[in-house]
């Protein structure tokens, strides 16, 4: 098992994986998704999601193996960038879930590194919404 530490947006990541596990479960060649075992809060400020322990190592670190020669390493490269592809592409014929909204499976902000790590400080009504509000949020960042 995983356990994962967090604030209150830690039910909706387990409600959108859990989603997506379903979704893996029902095709043959699909990344691995663990499963969720349980979402609870302990009543002081903490909350715990906990999972399936997937025993893999990043890309990052199977790319940067020591002792690799340069043609293996970038076989890894295209092996890992593939994958990811892959992966994007079995997410993207995913069917959306019940009533889908943008965020997580079953409503609640987006939790992204753009706003982050935290939760967005709107919902975001469809696509436009969340790209005139990036649009605008950028030049102030950069």
């Amino acid at each position: 098992m995983f356990v994962k530490r967090g604030n209150l947006s830690l039910a909706s990541e387990a409600r959108t994986q859990t989603y997506l596990f379903e979704q893996a479960r029902s095709r043959s060649r699909v990344p691995s998704v663990p499963r969720v075992y349980d979402v609870f809060n302990d009543g002081a400020g903490s909350t715990y999601l906990v999972m399936e322990h997937v025993d893999a190592s990043s890309f990052r670190t199977w790319i940067d193996e020591p002792g690799l020669s340069t043609t293996e390493r970038e076989i890894r490269i295209a092996t890992a960038v593939a994958a990811v592809a892959d992966t994007i592409a079995l997410l993207l014929k995913c069917p959306l879930p019940e009533g889908d909204v943008i965020g997580p499976v079953g409503g609640g902000y987006i939790q992204h590194s753009f706003f982050g790590m935290e939760e967005a400080p709107v919902p975001f009504v469809n696509a436009a919404a969340l790209e005139k509000y990036v649009n605008k949020a950028c030049p102030r960042v950069l």
